[in-house]
């Protein structure tokens, strides 16, 4: 059948055609594809040598799912087309659809690369408030470590002044042990000192072997005595106790 320039019956010319396994189309709106998949049907019609309107005929055949629901909505108000009518009319249509198509993933595109301009803006935006918020942060500390070690050496400058001065260093022996404070002195018996009791000297009136034993007349010429010696002796070396 294939090459025969006679008339062929329709329903042995699509199971002929059928036999060579003609592509299908599901209107995908992909440009490329509907052009490719036009261009395999045309190879397949020029071996069988079919009319224009078979060929329309077995190419609407192969139309499936979104296509066929165009080629159904489309059919209904025209008439028997030829095969060139058909491909500017499937070209026009699913052009028209892929233009729109395109236009919106086009629009999808530039909305997502927006949305993606405007994340990474804000992810800048927030990285730059942390950094500005850190720096300050670590002005302050710096500033504050800063005025503590300025403050520091005043405060270490200041403390001599506060503290009590430091007692020299005794020597090394009996340290810390303080001496006995004598409570009184005793006068040295170098024979300056005279009693007013017995008129001796050496010793002071408290002191006095005799003070019991002598009465008043013995105390009156010790007196005496010592006034005596005072008037005709008149000198700093004479020590007059009780």
């Amino acid at each position: 059948m294939v090459g025969n320039p006679g008339p062929h019956d329709d329903n042995a010319v699509l199971k002929d055609f059928k036999s060579w396994g003609p592509p299908s189309y599901d209107g995908t709106p992909d440009p490329a594809r509907a052009e490719k998949w036009l261009k395999d049907i045309e190879k397949i019609f020029d071996l069988l040598r079919c009319t224009d309107e078979l060929k329309v005929r077995m190419a609407t055949y192969m139309l499936v799912d979104d296509a066929w629901d165009w080629w159904k909505s489309t059919s209904e108000g025209i008439g028997p087309i030829t095969w060139d009518e058909f491909q500017n009319l499937f070209l026009d249509s699913f052009n028209e659809v892929i233009r729109k198509v395109q236009m919106l993933e086009r629009g999808c595109e530039v909305l997502q690369r927006r949305q993606e301009m405007a994340t990474q803006k804000r992810g800048a935006n927030q990285f730059q408030q942390q950094n500005q918020f850190g720096g300050d942060k670590r002005q302050r500390v710096q500033g504050e470590s800063s005025q503590g070690q300025r403050q520091q050496p005043q405060q270490q400058r200041a403390a001599p002044q506060d503290r009590a001065p430091q007692q020299p260093n005794r020597p090394q022996g009996n340290q810390g042990q303080q001496q006995p404070r004598p409570q009184q002195q005793q006068p040295r018996d170098d024979g300056r000192v005279q009693c007013w009791d017995c008129g001796e000297r050496g010793h002071v009136k408290r002191n006095c072997p005799r003070g019991n034993r002598q009465q008043t007349g013995g105390v009156t010429q010790g007196r005496m005595f010592a006034i005596s010696q005072d008037n005709a002796r008149v000198s700093d070396d004479v020590i007059e106790g009780w």
